[in-house]
């Protein structure tokens, strides 16, 4: 005669499996994230060589005002409400009265 399993003894099979999964993945996260660690220390480092496309500038110390007017720049960065996380009520009234021109 056989015996039924009850509904507690598949639930911890089931907890069982998805520790193990999740234990399994960590260990996995760690020996990535260990030899990855392991391997930029060593020196060695990865050269960027990115193509310029005739007629742009680039590189990574371009100046800012090569690519545009530094001072239009800052103007439209403050119009546009991107140097604070919360605009003034004043500077909201300001932009709603120019974006409703």
């Amino acid at each position: 005669m056989r015996r039924e399993s009850s509904p507690g003894v598949f639930e911890a099979i089931f907890v069982l499996v998805v520790l193990a999964a999740a234990g399994g993945a960590g260990l996995i996260g760690w020996f990535v994230g260990n030899e990855m660690a392991n391997a930029s220390s060593t020196g060695a480092t990865a050269t960027q060589t990115a193509s310029v496309p005739a007629g742009h500038m680039g590189g990574p110390n371009l100046a800012v005002s090569a690519i545009g007017d530094p001072a239009k720049g800052a103007e439209l960065f403050e119009s546009k409400g991107c140097s604070t996380a919360i605009p003034s009520t004043a500077r909201a009234a300001k932009m709603h009265r120019r974006s409703t021109r």
